[in-house]
């Protein structure tokens, strides 16, 4: 399998940076509307049963505590999202808005001291209450017990369509995200594409290539320098080789002429035995004279090949770069 490109992982990894961060955003929010909506139903539950309870301890006598219902119906007009229910001291319903049953999870999960809000669903509906005491106005009656309950299902609603819209916002900007990065990959990694570029196209005639060092960011330059450095080592080791070449043309272009034309002389006629032999003797003179220059030359190369590495060690250990072993130059 063919691995990923640069670009596409640092695109990648935008992106899940960019999630990361976004599902941690998002869910801050949820958690803030979310407890925003759980702060106005308690505010709006207690406030009914403040009005209740107020209702109830200003009953000082028996016909007082029987016209309550009637100021409690008026109290709790519109507020059809709401329904109050009194219970009497033996469980009976003393009071009830539209003949509403207390559903058993509010029983269940009623903190009478601590009056604590309980969620419960109905069907499609959704509701949150408490169960709390109520004492009245007459001291010889044990006190009621008021149960309210409030309908939120259009908070849940709310949090549900705001929960869809998030993620659909989240996906569309790690979208965007992976977008941009990319584009910005590719804008910071050109110079590695024109530095790819340009070793496609090297020939031992285009070794004067320069990559510009101008405008380039810091984590490229210094592979640009190396590259521009390794051209230049190139460039020079190609132009020695070159003089080296034209060297040994032109040392050995004189012998190989002389013992041409020697050779020539000696077939153009016939010649006795101490002539031939002449001619062997003057041609070796020239092998050996050839040896030399051979011998002279590679003598040559190897001690600036020696020079180059003492210059590039000298250069290593101005960086500080330990080197092992420093192998000698081969003796003649």
């Amino acid at each position: 399998m063919k691995a990923l490109s640069l670009t596409a992982r640092l695109s990648l990894l935008f992106a899940l940076c960019a999630a990361t961060v976004l599902l941690g955003l998002g869910w801050v929010v949820a958690r803030s509307v979310e407890d925003h909506f759980l702060g106005l139903d308690r505010h709006e539950i207690e406030g009914k049963l403040a009005l209740v309870r107020n209702l109830l301890v200003k009953a000082h006598s028996p016909e007082a505590l029987a016209a309550l219902p009637r100021e409690l119906d008026d109290a709790l007009v519109g507020h059809p999202g709401l329904a109050v229910t009194v219970l009497a001291a033996d469980g009976s319903t003393w009071f009830s808005t539209g003949g509403r049953k207390i559903p058993p999870v509010l029983i269940d999960g009623a903190n009478l001291a601590g009056a604590s809000l309980v969620a419960w669903q109905e069907g499609a509906l959704w509701y949150r209450g408490l169960m709390a005491p109520a004492p009245t106005g007459l001291a010889e009656n044990p006190p009621f017990r008021v149960a309210i309950a409030l309908d939120i299902s259009h908070h849940r609603h709310f949090m549900a369509e705001l929960r869809r819209t998030l993620a659909l916002a989240m996906a569309l900007a790690a979208l965007v995200t992976a977008a941009l990065g990319w584009a910005a990959t590719r804008a910071g990694l050109r110079p590695l594409g024109r530095l790819t570029a340009l070793v496609g196209s090297l020939e031992a005639s285009g070794l004067g290539a320069r990559l510009p060092q101008t405008r380039v960011p810091a984590e490229v330059e210094t592979l640009v320098v190396a590259f521009n450095a390794m051209l230049a080592r190139l460039e020079d080791s190609f132009r020695r080789l070159s003089g080296f070449s034209s060297d040994i043309a032109h040392e050995l272009r004189t012998p190989v002429s002389n013992l041409m034309v020697q050779t020539q002389v000696a077939l153009s006629g016939t010649r006795t035995g101490d002539q031939y032999r002449e001619v062997l003797y003057s041609s070796l003179e020239e092998y050996e004279r050839m040896a030399q220059t051979i011998g002279d030359m590679l003598f040559l190369a190897q001690a600036d090949n020696v020079l180059r590495s003492i210059e590039n060690i000298l250069a290593l250990n101005r960086n500080n770069v330990q080197i092992p072993v420093i192998l000698a130059p081969t003796p003649f």
